[in-house]
């Protein structure tokens, strides 16, 4: 029997013992999609799939909800984007046969709905965290209910000192409440 990659059995194998395999490649897991609008009937689909070894960033062209175009953009490690899918649309303005001028106009109007969101949430993100000096009797109870807040928001956006755990609790909420002012500008 001939070895496929890794060693596998080839598909005909499979077949021969009962194993259906239609040859297909199973996708994987998508787990963030965003829809940015360009005009009337005219959008950009953009999604992300987890691979074995990393992720991928799919962004299409939708017009009258038939794709014009479609590219795909690999990772194994995190992205150094402004915004989600940046690298993704990029490609994809390289891909599509319009003139420069109207590229340049398109990615114009995805980074402002992309960083205008990434305001928004951040403006909200600072506002529940704020509700720390509400809900909070104590300076630490105020302090946690912040990191919390703000964690919960930020995900792997935020990265805190090493030596975190042992910062007084007034420098604790003095660094807190700069990260919460900054977020509300």
């Amino acid at each position: 029997m001939t070895k496929g990659w890794y060693g596998q059995g080839h598909r005909h194998a499979m077949a021969s013992r009962g194993i259906r395999t239609n040859g297909l490649k199973a996708s994987g897991k998508i787990f963030s999609t965003k829809y940015f609008e360009l005009e009337d009937n005219v959008y950009i689909k953009c999604w992300a799939e987890s691979t074995r070894s990393g992720f991928r960033h799919f962004a299409e062209l939708k017009v009258d909800g038939e794709s014009i175009a479609k590219v795909k953009v690999t990772y194994q490690n995190r992205t150094w984007e402004k915004y989600e899918f940046e690298t993704a649309i990029e490609r994809l303005m390289m891909v599509i046969d319009r003139p420069e001028i109207e590229k340049q106009a398109i990615m114009g109007t995805v980074e402002k709905q992309a960083i205008g969101h990434l305001e928004d949430n951040m403006k909200t993100i600072a506002m529940v965290s704020s509700l720390g000096n509400i809900f909070g009797t104590t300076i630490k109870e105020r302090n946690d209910w912040k990191l919390r807040m703000i964690k919960a928001g930020m995900g792997d956006g935020i990265q805190l000192p090493d030596d975190w755990d042992s910062l007084p609790e007034e420098d604790k909420e003095a660094r807190l409440d700069k990260i919460i002012e900054f977020m509300e500008e």
